[in-house]
């Protein structure tokens, strides 16, 4: 609550009070507190979005300031480094997305949490099959190079 907003109790009492004390018919208070009621509920459905709204853009921020700091680390030549850190990333942001899907009952769209973190998790898988194709690169020239120095001692 802000400064000079009063308590939901207090709200309440107030109401009360001048149900109480006015010459209105009953169906008349009904239909305004009804009315009231209605109003209110609104307004907390409203702020309960919009609190959900800034919690979903910050995630999406993080989410993608984590992504920029992996891919930089790909790019200085560590992918090990690069798959750890995204793959931390998209574990940190996986309860976020069903929270997203629940909340606002959507698909997967770019501009949202769950179509980020879908995006991210292709780049991981491609990002690791990069890493394996090194590492595999790596040994297939271990051992050319192992059968070329065997070879060499041989001739010797």
């Amino acid at each position: 609550l802000g400064k000079g907003s009063v308590s939901k109790e207090m709200f309440m009492l107030w109401q009360t009070r001048l149900l109480e004390l006015s010459s209105k018919s009953f169906v008349t208070k009904r239909n305004r507190l009804e009315w009231l009621v209605k109003e209110l509920s609104k307004l907390d459905e409203n702020i309960g979005r919009s609190k959900a709204y800034a919690a979903r853009e910050a995630a999406i921020r993080k989410l993608q300031a984590q992504w920029e700091a992996a891919d930089a680390i790909r790019l200085r030549g560590s992918l090990p480094e690069a798959v750890e850190t995204l793959r931390a990333a998209l574990k940190q942001a996986e309860p976020l997305v069903v929270d997203e899907a629940e909340r606002f009952e959507i698909a997967t769209g770019p501009r949202t949490l769950s179509g980020k973190v879908l995006y991210l998790r292709q780049c991981l898988n491609a990002w690791r099959q990069e890493l394996e194709a090194q590492k595999q690169a790596s040994e297939e020239a271990q051992a050319e190079a192992g059968a070329v120095e065997h070879a060499g001692v041989q001739d010797g």
